[in-house]
């Protein structure tokens, strides 16, 4: 019964480790992907103001 019940909490303490990981992941992505949206904000204006890029 011991033995199950350390298995299981040993499964969780990996799975809630794997989705830290994740949410880390995430957020790295989501900067990534809001400089990516600025820059091409930044390029779109610069096209409409008829600036090279």
């Amino acid at each position: 019964m011991v033995t199950n019940k350390s298995s299981k909490e040993g499964a969780l303490l990996i799975a809630r480790k794997e989705l830290a990981f994740q949410d880390e992941e995430k957020e790295k992505r989501a900067v990534e992907l809001i400089i990516a949206n600025l820059e091409l904000a930044y390029q779109d204006e610069e096209k409409k103001n008829g600036l090279p890029n």
